[in-house]
């Protein structure tokens, strides 16, 4: 088994809560919706 983007996923967050960064997931959504909203 390989865990490597979830490993380094919860290392992430919890380096974040350490040194006291707040983490945001954002929803997902089309690549046409993203660039339109970034164009906008």
């Amino acid at each position: 088994m390989c865990y490597g983007t979830e490993l380094t996923s919860n290392a992430v967050l919890a380096w974040c809560g350490e040194i006291g960064v707040e983490w945001h997931y954002i929803g997902k959504h089309p690549p046409k919706a993203a660039g339109a909203m970034t164009l906008a």
